[in-house]
């Protein structure tokens, strides 16, 4: 068996994978599943979703597995469709949690989203536009390099402060759930228990209108970063407070970002 294959062959994995399918809904109609690599977790969401389409960078080698090898599968009236990224533009963004993992992106004009603290965010960000450069390619084209991060907007500084105190802790157990059940650690996200040094460590923006257009410029320069990426929604924040968390946000930002756009043009 190949290395992938030998993983999903052990007890852990056969352990960690049917958690993982009891938090999946049992029946519907469509799932996308990202990060497909072989197709396993995709073959496994045929059995549920009735249309199951898988996105990897390249699409995924069945040729072992399958009897009928083609781009969509139809396993007893399921459809499972395997795409690499080249294949398609409905998925143009890759996550790149260390700097070699930029060649590829930037020589094949892809954009990248990035997480992380911002010194490795800064770190990815140079590679990409050495390698773009090296591909002969102009700084006027280059694409989004992204940077993702946590953010609260309120009124004041106190109190998206403590929104964030309140709501950060069901997220954070939701989101190691299984990774803590299994023994183990998410491989390149490192993610504090509590709010106040998630915000310390860089990984999230918490604060007033002049707060977060502070830190915004102050984030998305020292990480060579062209593009922002916001996740308004995390824990127990209410609609109500994501509602006018986000609309801070583009009150205060969407101005700046399109006076950026101006310039560059």
């Amino acid at each position: 068996m190949n290395d992938v294959a030998t993983i999903h062959a052990t007890e852990r994995e056969q352990a960690r994978m049917g958690d993982l399918l009891e938090l999946i809904p049992s029946r519907g109609e469509s799932v996308l599943d990202i990060g497909a690599r072989d197709g396993y977790l995709a073959r496994l969401l045929a059995d549920r979703f009735t249309r199951v389409v898988a996105l990897d960078l390249v699409r995924p080698d069945v040729a072992d597995r399958l009897a009928e090898v083609s781009v969509s599968w139809k396993p007893a009236n399921r459809e499972v469709s395997f795409w690499g990224r080249a294949e398609t533009d409905t998925w143009r963004f890759v996550t790149v949690p260390v700097p070699e993992g930029a060649v590829w992106p930037a020589q094949n004009r892809i954009n990248v989203v990035c997480g992380g603290p911002l010194q490795r965010v800064r770190e990815i960000t140079d590679r990409y536009r050495a390698e773009w450069a090296a591909a002969g390619n102009s700084p006027d084209q280059l694409p989004l390099l992204g940077i993702n991060r946590f953010v609260i907007a309120a009124d004041t500084d106190r109190e998206a402060m403590e929104l964030g105190r309140r709501a950060w802790p069901s997220f954070h157990t939701s989101f190691m759930k299984l990774w803590k059940k299994h023994g183990t650690q998410p491989r390149f996200a490192r993610l504090p228990e509590d709010f106040d040094s998630v915000v310390q460590n860089g990984a999230a923006i918490a604060g007033s209108p002049g707060t977060i257009r502070e830190q915004v410029k102050k984030m998305t320069d020292e990480a060579g970063a062209n593009y922002f990426i916001n996740q308004f929604s995390f824990g127990n924040l209410t609609q109500a407070e994501v509602l006018h968390s986000a609309g801070i946000f583009a009150r205060e930002m969407l101005p700046t970002a399109r006076e950026r756009v101006v310039q560059a043009i």
